[in-house]
């Protein structure tokens, strides 16, 4: 070798390893690349018919908005929306997390008997407290109208209430019984009718008063609420009258997925079967809204089965003010307002039986003075009807106040 002649430094070849990895990122960057330019281009979604609720759309840009940081979180939102697959990805996430053992997803119970339920550590028992004081304040005034008034309060348990044996080992939740009992003898009073359903729906011999893929209770769970209600008040003898009628239940859909299902869809969870007791005096039932135009003949919405959310077959989507001419002439009352959620809806076929017009109310919804609402249709009879887990999270009970 030349004494001046320099050594060729062999340079470092890449190892298969490396390149692999190389190759993976840029593939990575592509498909996240390619997704984003799908969300932007593709057209916008109004609704998920999986979640049940609108989706968000692009965001309006402005200087403005993007100094205050609003403008970066609703797009952010926009592309969580909006980003493609989006159903089958909520999908496949629940399904791993059901398939490697976990017991919920944070929202919501992988139960026992393929039971979906939402997911509570604890309620608000304050607010819970709040609201059932202003149901207090509203009722006295109420009776001071109407002394022969009848006044009722139906708070309903939910299923992890109604069915503790179906949550998963270790699950932690509310302990629905000592709060609602506590909250029963503060507020129960002489003049008012405030029957324990939680202990009522443990006690039945009844199956399926709950969905399974649903937070709200079957008609068959609403019709043993009826029953505690009417065994409460001493009418034995008008509720066996009113069971020959009712007759059984009719099933409508083997395949019904609920508001559950929206928080943890995953598919090897089978559909809940919904029915529902049908007799003919419902078909004459005359359903008006708060303006006084006729929205249906009959009290079912039996559209409802083929759209996106099956529960709205009774008494339709939830609105402000609904008046229910029940075509019932021979009733013992007459016309009932009845301040509700969305349980109610499967309750209120039951109280056709016993009112000739209802006043459904659904304080979410209403703006016009609930003076104005009494001046109009002057209700005999009061009820309250809420089910406890969305109750602790109401904040529409200082309308009763205005």
């Amino acid at each position: 070798m030349k004494k001046n002649q320099s050594k060729e430094i062999p340079q470092k070849q890449e190892t298969p390893p490396a390149k692999a990895a190389s190759f993976g990122a840029v593939l990575f960057l592509l498909v996240l690349l390619g997704l984003g330019l799908w969300t932007v281009l593709s057209k916008e979604r109004d609704f998920s018919a999986v979640e049940r609720r609108p989706l968000a759309k692009r965001p309006v840009f402005s200087l403005s908005k993007v100094g205050e940081g609003i403008y970066q979180a609703d797009y952010e939102a926009y592309l969580s929306d909006q980003f493609p697959l989006r159903s089958q990805a909520l999908a496949l996430k629940a399904e791993f997390q059901k398939a490697i053992g976990k017991f919920d997803n944070s929202r919501v119970y992988f139960a026992k008997d393929d039971s979906l339920i939402e997911k509570r550590t604890q309620l608000d028992w304050q607010k819970l407290d709040r609201n059932l004081l202003d149901m207090d304040a509203f009722s006295e005034q109420f009776l001071k109208q109407k002394p022969e008034a009848r006044i009722t309060y139906l708070i309903a348990p939910t299923q992890a209430g109604v069915y503790p044996n179906r949550l998963p080992y270790r699950a932690v939740e509310a302990d629905q019984a000592e709060g609602m009992a506590a909250l029963r003898s503060k507020h129960q009073r002489d003049d008012l009718l405030y029957p324990d359903l939680l202990e009522g729906l443990r006690g039945s011999n009844q199956q399926d008063l709950y969905f399974k893929t649903d937070h709200h209770w079957t008609q068959k769970g609403a019709l043993e609420a009826y029953k505690i209600y009417k065994m409460a008040l001493g009418e034995k003898e008008s509720l066996n009258r009113d069971l020959e009628i009712f007759g059984q239940a009719q099933v409508l859909s083997q395949d019904f997925h609920g508001t559950t299902y929206q928080k943890a869809p995953a598919r090897t969870i089978p559909g809940d079967k919904l029915d529902a007791f049908t007799w003919p005096d419902l078909d004459q039932v005359q359903v008006y809204d708060g303006q006084g135009n006729q929205l249906d003949q009959g009290l079912y919405k039996k559209e409802a089965l083929t759209s996106t959310d099956a529960y709205e077959y009774f008494l339709g989507p939830n609105r402000d003010l609904l008046q229910i001419k029940t075509a019932n002439e021979n009733a013992d009352r007459g016309t009932l307002l009845l301040v509700k959620d969305s349980y109610a809806n499967a309750f209120v076929p039951f109280l056709t039986m016993d009112y000739r017009q209802i006043i459904v109310l659904d304080l979410r919804y209403v703006k016009e003075a609930l003076a104005d609402i009494l001046d109009r249709y002057e209700p005999d009879d009061l009820m309250f009807l809420y089910n406890i887990g969305t109750f602790s999270e109401e904040n529409a009970t200082y309308k009763l106040l205005d």
